[in-house]
């Protein structure tokens, strides 16, 4: 459908996203903060009634979200900044 609109899908989803009365997505799409942003389902959330289905390993998703991983070197230089 896209191709024959010259339209990408995707971003025609995530813009409609704002008016949508029902969103049915991934989990990742409300639990990560990045993912949330990008996809505009933020803004939605605050009167929402969320289901996660298949959320046996939610814990882990929920983990990696507020993970970042940071090179020694950087953390150093970063440090070293902050000292001035």
């Amino acid at each position: 459908a896209g191709t024959a609109l010259e339209a990408c899908p995707y971003y025609a989803a995530r813009d409609l996203v704002v008016c949508a009365e029902l969103i049915v997505c991934s989990y990742a799409y409300v639990l990560d903060p990045m993912i949330r942003h990008e996809t505009k389902i933020e803004g939605q959330l605050k009167d929402a009634v969320v289901v996660l289905d298949e959320a046996h390993n939610i814990d882990q998703v929920c983990r990696d979200a507020a993970t970042f991983e940071a090179e020694y070197k950087l953390l150093l230089k970063t440090q070293r900044e902050d000292l001035g």
